[in-house]
């Protein structure tokens, strides 16, 4: 048998792929010599056979190279043949791959669109600090005629409900019905010659800054809407009125009413899109009265009213003693108003507490 046949080509490269660098060379010529003993030994068909074991018995751990060495150079021929195959894959059928790419696109896109919108929704309201704790009060109702939830309560409810409860922290109302003067309205600043309509009007008790809590450009956030006839203007609505940047102190006369002027107390931060509570001016609720008796009456429900909870406190548990309200006032009210009939019963309206993050 000729003894300068030369070892199997594949059982070398095998060889050179994983043996390392500093190894390579001394094993090499180690196999070749072992190769052409073999040769002499038995014939080249089973010289090779042999070979070939004998390069299977060289894996071990201390000739053979570390795993990002052996995946280096195969990942790249295998990316370049793959790029290789594709692009001549694609040249052939333009029409078919610009589908595809087109149908790629379009799949990406809208996999971006429900990402950006679902990041959006889950962030509703949870700028405000200590959102965890602030809820807004809520009632289910089952009347005769109708059930369902509202969100609206009397104008007592806040005072009282504070009062009675030291499980409550902060509580504060905002009227947003456009029967009693909130949403469209003309604004117009001393010096203005002109109105201008604004549909984000907001009535509010200043406790609402409080518990939620806007940046404050100008003003003091604890002393804004205390005052009666006081508003707060978000920061794009001051530089509309005021454009030289004197808001605060500044005059804003209401649908042209020029004797009942309002005195610009705060500006805060726009209201970020992701805030349930859209305003772009909120108008104080000091000593207003829808008609005389209004912020007495148990029986209409004109605000939305919101409740922060002392830290540790279980809603579910303080809901219950909530409760009580609707028992003491509420339904005695109803009942003597003639809403409801003298044995309607208690259980039949029952309060529910909103957190205020889940709301929109």
């Amino acid at each position: 048998m000729s003894q300068h046949a030369l070892p199997p080509r594949r059982a070398l490269r095998i060889l050179q792929w994983f043996v390392r660098g500093e190894y390579l060379e001394e094993i090499e010529g180690d196999m070749e010599e072992i190769f052409q003993n073999l040769l002499e030994e038995m014939p080249e068909k089973a010289a090779r056979r042999k070979y070939n074991w004998e390069v299977v018995r060289l894996f071990r751990p201390a000739l053979v190279k570390h795993v990002s060495e052996l995946l280096s150079k195969t990942h790249g021929i295998m990316i370049r043949n793959n790029l290789k195959i594709a692009w001549r894959s694609m040249a052939k059928q333009k029409g078919y791959t610009a589908i595809k790419l087109g149908s790629f696109a379009l799949g990406v896109a809208a996999c971006l669109l429900v990402a950006l919108y679902l990041q959006h929704e889950l962030r509703y309201d949870r700028q405000i600090p200590d959102h965890e704790r602030i809820y807004r009060a809520a009632f289910h109702f089952q009347l005769p005629d109708m059930e369902g939830v509202s969100a609206f309560h009397s104008a007592p409810f806040a005072a009282r409900a504070q009062e009675d409860f030291p499980e409550i922290e902060q509580v504060g109302r905002v009227n947003i019905s456009t029967i009693h003067g909130a949403g469209g309205n003309n604004l117009k600043a001393e010096g203005m010659e002109v109105s201008l309509y604004e549909e984000r009007v907001v009535y509010a008790d200043p406790e609402i800054l409080q518990l939620f809590q806007p940046r404050v450009i100008e003003g003091n956030i604890r002393k804004a809407l205390a005052a009666p006839n006081t508003l707060v203007l978000t920061e794009s609505r001051a530089r509309k009125y005021f454009p030289r940047g004197n808001a605060l102190g500044g005059v804003i006369y209401l649908n042209g009413n020029k004797e009942q002027p309002w005195t610009v107390s705060a500006v805060v931060e726009d209201v970020p899109s992701h805030s349930h509570l859209q305003y772009d001016v909120l108008l104080t609720q000091v000593e207003r009265e829808l008609w005389p008796g209004e912020q007495d009456a148990w029986d209409s429900n004109n605000y939305h009213t919101y409740l922060k909870l002392a830290e540790g406190t279980d809603p579910d548990v303080f809901v219950q003693k909530l409760n009580r309200l609707i028992d003491e006032y509420m339904i005695p009210t109803w009942k003597q108003a003639g809403y409801v009939a003298e044995d309607f019963p208690n259980e039949a309206i029952r309060y529910q507490l909103m957190p205020v993050a889940d709301i929109h």
